[in-house]
């Protein structure tokens, strides 16, 4: 398949290149040659208006792409209404432009397997990073799996006794990450162990500063060398979506957990979020999977939240009151705390080991579990 690529980025040209699937070659801005089967356009490079003006000269429909920039996302309808083509979000890296394009223009075609389950909070404070620890420890007690907890957001206070004084997690990385020279050894030097020789953790950055400089694209390094060692990839990616590294997580993986809770604000702040980023960024609430913490019974009914946040219950984690604060000044999760908390987590954790395949062991009922089934 011919494609011409109308872009100044050497990488996008030699992803597509690489990808075996194309034949490419530059776009000089004239004319659209007849034995093109594909046009890739960049909006960094390119208006719109200049891209119209070409598609007119060509007599014969053709596949086109193009590559929006963040402040064309306002124009989107626009330019949608104008021209027939397909529209790539702002963020993308070379390999995800790639595998679309791929996707779109291929049948044989079928997106990549992942070992990566995203979670995000719908707010801050929602409980999302004690939900990915709590299920990253369960898996780990439960499988042979090797599992990696990667905090993108800020670092995990509560264990920071773990550490042991080794400065591991994303400030390990930044150097290497923003020179993009980043290997396998050095990711390694960045995970700590946590109580199961199975169990590893990343911290997030400690410099707030550092955010604005994280990009998509280092999440996908992130990822890429991570699933050499491991089996299972847990991110917890905040609740900050207009940050490039939550961003760059949330395509990192079809695979989407939103935590929210029953709260209003929260509510509306997820619904402000599909509305202005999901929706332009391209990325389905539909596919996403709700986790309702804090949870308390109501006369809200499942499928009410189902319907406003337009995304399915995995699973509804019960409020514990202070027990979490406790929770970290032991410095660990909220396991074996409350049997009703384990058994959400647990429903978390069979559907991930189930989407990869892991046989995850049966837990066994210990006293304290059984006393609690009883006095329900």
């Amino acid at each position: 398949m011919n494609v011409q690529l109308w872009s100044r980025n050497v990488p996008l040209y030699e992803t597509l290149a690489g990808s075996g699937r194309f034949n490419v070659s530059k776009f000089d801005g004239e004319s659209v040659t007849g034995d093109t089967d594909v046009l890739v356009v960049d909006g960094k490079d390119v208006s719109y208006l200049d891209l119209k003006l070409v598609l007119q000269k060509r007599a014969e429909p053709i596949h086109c792409f193009y590559i929006l920039t963040e402040a064309m996302l306002q124009q989107r309808e626009e330019i949608e209404a104008s021209l027939n083509l397909r529209l790539l979000p702002p963020f993308m890296t070379e390999s995800q432009i790639t595998d679309a394009i791929v996707l779109e223009t291929h049948h044989d075609a079928t997106a990549p397997d992942s070992k990566v389950h995203v979670f995000f909070g719908a707010d801050s404070k929602v409980g999302t990073t004690m939900t990915v620890d709590s299920v990253g420890e369960y898996i780990a007690r439960h499988s042979q799996a090797r599992v990696l907890v990667v905090h993108l957001e800020s670092p995990v206070q509560y264990m920071d006794d773990l550490l042991d004084g080794k400065g591991a997690g994303m400030d390990h990385l930044k150097f290497r990450l923003f020179n993009d020279i980043l290997d396998s050894e050095e990711f390694k030097k960045a995970a700590y162990k946590g109580k199961y020789d199975n169990l590893f953790f990343v911290q997030g950055p400690s410099i707030i500063s550092d955010l604005r400089y994280y990009q998509p694209r280092h999440v996908e390094t992130i990822v890429r060398l991570a699933a050499a060692d491991y089996d299972i990839i847990l991110i917890d990616a905040g609740s900050n979506v207009e940050r490039g590294l939550c961003i760059g997580a949330l395509r990192s993986s079809p695979y989407r957990y939103a935590v929210t809770t029953q709260q209003a604000h929260v509510k509306d702040r997820f619904l402000r979020l599909a509305d202005q980023i999901f929706l332009p960024m391209q990325i389905d609430r539909d596919t996403m999977q709700l986790i309702v913490n804090k949870h308390v019974p109501s006369n809200i009914r499942d499928k009410q939240i189902e319907e406003v946040y337009g995304a399915k219950i995995l699973a509804e984690i019960p409020h514990l009151d202070f027990k979490g604060w406790q929770a970290e000044v032991e410095t660990k999760t909220l396991l074996g705390q409350e049997p009703r908390y384990d058994a959400a987590v647990a429903a978390i954790a069979k559907t991930i080991t189930e989407r990869q395949e892991i046989p995850l062991e049966a837990e066994s009922m210990g006293i304290r579990a059984k006393l609690g089934r009883w006095m329900r």
